[in-house]
Parts: structure tokens; sequence; C-alpha cells
């Protein structure tokens, strides 16, 4: 079908790559009916726009490196990322994800790390969730935590 929704249109991180990965490719020269590239503009729309977007994004960087990191890094951006997840359920309005909060956490256990091979590596193994966090620490439109991300995206294309 022409719908650039994966089959899981609950997790709109998927959904958000899913459809830049559509417009990508009609920027990269495929044909795209225009249905095609509505649907794709609807679900980028509605992906950037879902509070839980940089929750679920963090979170499966986070979970790749489980085991990886330190338990106490991994415990503290999980421990955020409850809280954020607490205060909107509490409060029933959209808040700004606390990213900061976050790259602080990793930013801390990087200049905890003696050796600058170890530390080295700590920077390797982390820049996929670096990478995953710095968007929402630069997004300040209200009510669109994705905005960002969206932004970048296009700019790569």
């Amino acid at each position: 079908g022409a719908s650039s929704r994966p089959s899981n249109a609950k997790r709109p991180h998927l959904v958000l790559r899913a459809a830049l990965d559509k417009l990508e490719g009609a920027m990269s020269g495929y044909a795209l009916q225009k249905e095609e590239v509505d649907i794709a503009m609807e679900d980028l729309a509605v992906a950037v726009a879902d509070s839980s977007l940089p929750m679920l994004e963090i979170g499966e960087q986070l979970s790749v490196l489980s085991g990886r990191i330190p338990s106490s890094l991994y415990s503290g951006i999980n421990k955020v990322m409850e809280g954020f997840r607490e205060t909107q359920k509490a409060n029933g309005i959209q808040l700004r994800f606390p990213a900061e909060e976050v790259l602080s956490l990793i930013d801390q256990e990087g200049q905890n790390i003696s050796t600058s091979a170890d530390r080295s590596s700590f920077q390797a193994l982390t820049t996929p969730l670096r990478d995953a966090v710095v968007p929402y620490t630069q997004s300040k439109a209200v009510g669109v935590p994705g905005a960002e991300k969206a932004l970048q995206s296009f700019i790569e294309f």
C-alpha cells in the first residue's frame, strides 16, 4: 500500500522513521504518488507532535546499551524517563522532555572515567545515545518535541 506507516503505528519513533525514509526516497528521485507523499507528511506531523517520541527514541538506544554502560548511568537515565512518564500521566498535559538531564548524566559519567582510552571507548559507545538525545535539547517548539529532529533530517536530505 501507499502508507508509510509501519505495522506498529502506535510507536511514534517508528512512524517518524518510516515517514522520513519515504520522503528521503522521494528526494533521492524515487517516484511517489501524491497520496504517498501526503501520508508521509501526515505521519511526520503526527509523530513529531507525540510527547512520547523522545522517550521512545532514547529508550531504543538505551536498550542496546544495557549491560555495556555503567549501571549508574543506565539507571539514572531510566529514572529521568520514568519521572517524565509519571509527571506527564499525572498532569495530563504535554510537557517538554528533560533531555538536558539525560545529556548531563552522559557527560558526568564520561568525566568520571580516568583513562583516555576508556573515555574514548565510552564516547564511541554512547554516540548513538547522545545523537538521540541532542535534538531534544535544541527543540524549543512547544508541543512539538520532534521538531528539531525532523528539521535535522530534512537538512541531511
